[in-house]
C-alpha cells in the first residue's frame, strides 16, 4: 500500500509507548490521506494531549480520532 493511499491508523491496546505514538503522529502535520486515528488504550498522558493539540492545529483531513481508555487527564483536555 501507498502511504498516500493510508487512510485508517490502528494502534489499539499498541505497546508500542508513548514516546513512539508521538513521533508517529507528529508525521501526521504534512498528511492529507488519513483520515482516522484509533489510540484506544495505548497508556497515553497529558503530555501526549499537548503533541496532539498542535498536530491537530495543522492538520484538517483527520476527522476520527479514537483515546478512550487512556490518561490523558484534565491538563491533557486543555
Amino acid at each position: 500500500i501507498r502511504y498516500d493511499q493510508l487512510e485508517i491508523l490502528d494502534f489499539d491496546k499498541s505497546t508500542l509507548g508513548e514516546e513512539r505514538i508521538c513521533g508517529l503522529m507528529k508525521g501526521l502535520k504534512g498528511n492529507t490521506s488519513v483520515k482516522e486515528v484509533k489510540l484506544w488504550d495505548c497508556r497515553l498522558g497529558p503530555s501526549f494531549a499537548g503533541m496532539l493539540r498542535d498536530v491537530l492545529m495543522v492538520n484538517t483531513s483527520l476527522t476520527k480520532l479514537d483515546l478512550g481508555y487512556n490518561n490523558l487527564g484534565d491538563q491533557g483536555a486543555r
